[in-house]
């Protein structure tokens, strides 16, 4: 149980360091594709970073679901083989970039059956899929034949994903899902068939494995049905502008990080004051300064909690949000008993910070306004 608390906290250090770094990627990547004038070309290499970004900001997420099991990601109804077809065309886009020559060596035999739609988060599947048909391409360093076949069976969807490479010994296949254990060397990480299992578990899918030496892998999945349709999901309201723009302080320990949100914030037409430090942004809220705050949980001098508390019992209108990079293992009902406003995961897109932004824009400007009649 110690040595699990132990990693359990190592993962929650690493995941808010990557998210940092990946908000920095992200913030950069959505200040180009929002700067204009851009050829179609360098447009769609932007956009390829910022979802490979925000793919990665989903791995992490995963990991940390490991020892946060209560997390909960948006679901809904899922075509599996749209899904297949995706995740293929992402491994053969990287194929060159791996050393292999996709359609020359190494061939992608496609059976999809008619298919109900499963339940469940598409990133989550797609993700799954790219990694067991990476894991495919590496079993076959001479080239081969990746079969994916899709079947309706006993009120089951069943998927499977087999190749003909070098295969796994009894030992290797005895303990492919275990977390950490790999036979790539340094270029593995042991964690990739680990949280392909807990996807599927997660699903309330079930997945097996077999493999014989010298003539490859089968991986065998197997997802329920979705039992119903849920609801649409409303998208954030990022074409309703905000009616006057506002003074955001934005706070994080990181200055990169807080440069690149801020120059975000800027870009929507809304005031900047950043600050570097917990102690730093409450001299600010003190002062006066800010219409909202934005604020890193995990600093090292004054945490987003204090300046939570801080900015409550000195401004109490003023909306503040939490940044985290611990997002799976923060529950948003401990953060509103604690006064804040909400809670925004790093890394955030564009889009999702101009939603928070334009709501708070208009939730000042109808305030400002009630006040406005009250002294008419």
């Amino acid at each position: 149980m110690e040595s699990l608390r132990a990693l359990g906290q190592l993962a929650g250090g690493v995941a808010h360091d990557l998210n940092n770094l990946l908000m920095i990627i992200q913030g950069h990547v959505e200040l180009g594709l929002h700067s204009g004038a851009l050829s179609p070309e360098v447009e769609q290499n932007l956009r390829t970073i910022r979802e490979s970004a925000t793919d990665a900001a989903q791995v992490v997420r995963r990991v940390q679901a490991f020892y946060r099991p209560w997390a909960q990601a948006q679901w809904g109804l899922v075509h599996l083989n749209d899904v297949v077809k995706a995740a293929v065309a992402q491994v053969e886009g990287s194929l060159p970039a791996l050393g292999r020559a996709w359609g020359q060596t190494i061939r992608v035999d496609l059976q999809l059956a008619p298919l109900p739609p499963a339940e469940g988060n598409e990133r989550e599947l797609g993700q799954l899929f790219t990694n067991l048909l990476l894991n495919a391409v590496d079993a076959m360093p001479h080239g081969g034949v990746i079969s994916i076949c899709t079947a309706y069976e006993g009120g089951r969807i069943a998927v499977q994903v087999k190749d003909t490479g070098v295969g796994m010994s009894e030992e290797v296949l005895s303990r492919v899902f275990e977390p950490f254990f790999t036979t790539k060397g340094e270029a593995g990480t042991g964690l990739g068939l680990a949280i392909a299992r807990w996807t599927v578990q997660r699903h309330r899918g079930e997945i097996a494995v077999e493999s014989v030496p010298g003539v490859g892998t089968a991986f065998t999945l197997h997802f329920p049905v979705a039992s119903s349709v849920p609801p649409p999901v409303a998208e954030p309201e990022v074409s309703n502008p905000a009616p006057l723009p506002m003074t955001v302080v934005v706070i994080d320990d990181e200055p990169m990080v807080a440069g690149a949100i801020g120059a975000m914030i800027v870009r929507m037409g809304h005031h900047v004051r950043l600050a570097t430090s917990g102690g730093e942004g409450v001299d600010l809220v003190e002062e006066g300064v800010g219409d909202l705050v934005l604020v890193d949980l995990g600093m090292r001098d004054v945490d987003g909690w204090q300046v939570v508390q801080a900015v409550k019992n000195r401004r109490p209108p003023v909306p503040v949000y939490l940044l985290t990079g611990y997002e799976v293992a923060l529950d948003p009902e401990e953060a509103a008993r604690a006064g804040a406003t909400g809670v925004v995961a790093k890394p955030i897109s564009y889009d999702a910070l101009a939603a928070v932004l334009a709501g708070c824009a208009r939730a000042k400007a109808s305030i400002d306004a009630g006040t406005a009649r009250l002294f008419w």
